[in-house]
């Protein structure tokens, strides 16, 4: 018994010596089989990086390249309304071409010297800060050199004209890509931007030794780039970011007010009204602006309804525009920042005069200008303007309209 008790412990020793070995060596493949994965993900992290650096390094490129051409806020613009994006690009590109132009010492703009010298003055006035010391004498050059031309006759009237359309253009341009940067920089795609891998980062990175390989030559190709890519990158940069400051948008907008009251003044409305009903991207843009720009563009829109009320020399079709572009824009408007935009006295009085303005339109225009009121007033906090006389006026002649000629409505 004894012996054969002996055997049988011999014989469990070897088996669980074997399963014990057995073990070991399943526990070493699954290390191996882990090891393996960890290795392939890291691969495949390191591809993507790679794969996002070119793709990140390509776009820099076309930026660089193509700045006139397809500047970020019409980019962002195109992406966001698709369906407008044919008729907006050709107004926008016109409009940074004018920009551009303007930048270079505005050569060429003007036949006239003085003409080509009161166009910088309002060039530099757009780009000039306004807490600089040099903003007002630009201002007071500007408004001495206007007065001058006043003085000596029609010819140098003209120049005034086409020199502060101009300046009303640029102003319109440079307050709609102040507020499309300020707008994109707390955005989901300005955001992502910012976060991509630079390349410092990626070349951090250990890469196995083909991926290694096409790294370092991309890198050589590319090196020509760099220091230029790296100028015209800061450049961008910085005036991107001049463009995204709340300040500057303020001044743009105040410069756009003081062009517009020159423009009025010397009897130039129709140029101020076909550029301010030109702008939709602007007015849309308007609606989420600061309080002190809003106030800026209120005061605009509405010395320019104004004027349009018993002008016959402006088309219907862009009285029009003008105040379906516009208007809600006056109902929404943050009506406080630094002050109220407009005395009781002055409401009291623009809402008379945005009344004659819409009873002088077609009954269809008043239709649609009178729907877009009710929707915008019924829903903002501001009581005005308050345009229920015009509407209940509309509504008891369409009223009449359709009891003496009721076919006409069916």
């Amino acid at each position: 018994m004894v012996e054969i008790s002996s055997a049988a412990m011999e014989d469990s020793v070897g088996a669980f010596t074997w399963l014990t070995q057995a073990m070991s060596g399943v526990n070493t493949l699954r290390g191996v089989e882990l090891d393996t994965r960890h290795v392939l993900l890291q691969h495949l992290h390191s591809v993507c990086l790679v794969v996002l650096w070119i793709l990140a390094y390509a776009a820099k490129i076309v930026l660089a390249l193509l700045p006139t051409l397809v500047p970020l806020p019409v980019l962002t613009e195109a992406l966001q309304k698709i369906s407008t994006l044919a008729e907006e690009y050709d107004n926008d590109s016109a409009a940074v071409r004018t920009d551009e132009s303007s930048r270079n010492h505005l050569v060429m703009v003007s036949k006239s010297p003085i003409g080509r010298s009161l166009t910088q003055v309002l060039a530099l006035m757009n780009d000039v800060p306004s807490s600089s010391n040099k903003y007002a004498f630009l201002q007071d050059l500007a408004d001495r050199v206007i007065e001058e031309n006043k003085v000596e006759g029609e010819k140098f009237s003209s120049v005034n004209q086409a020199a502060l359309r101009r300046g009303f253009s640029r102003t319109i341009n440079l307050l709609g890509q102040s507020l499309e940067s300020h707008q994109q920089h707390g955005s989901f795609l300005g955001r992502m931007v910012r976060h991509l891998p630079s390349r410092a980062m990626l070349s951090t990175v250990s890469l196995p030794g083909p991926l290694a390989k096409i790294r370092s030559l991309i890198g050589n190709i590319l090196l020509p780039f760099n220091l230029w890519m790296q100028r015209t990158n800061a450049n961008e940069a910085t005036h991107l970011t001049n463009l995204a400051d709340t300040d500057m948008a303020e001044k743009f907008a105040t410069e756009l007010l003081w062009i517009a009251e020159k423009l009025l003044a010397n009897g130039w409305m129709e140029d101020a009204i076909e550029q301010w009903s030109s702008a939709p991207s602007l007015a849309e843009l308007s609606l989420y602006a600061s309080p002190k720009v809003q106030k800026s563009l209120v005061r605009l829109s509405a010395l320019l309804c104004k004027g349009l009320v018993g002008n016959t020399n402006i088309p219907q079709d862009v009285c029009l525009q003008l105040v379906i572009l516009w208007l809600p824009l006056l109902c929404n408007a943050t009506h406080g920042g630094d002050g109220p935009i407009f005395s009781s006295v002055e409401k009291v009085d623009l809402e008379r005069q945005l009344e004659r303005l819409v009873a002088a339109l077609p009954e269809t225009d008043q239709e649609q200008v009178l729907s877009i009121w009710l929707q915008e007033y019924a829903l903002s906090q501001s009581d005005w303007p308050n345009l229920q006389k015009c509407y209940d006026s509309w509504c008891s002649s369409m009223r009449k309209l359709e009891i003496e000629t009721p076919k006409v409505m069916e």
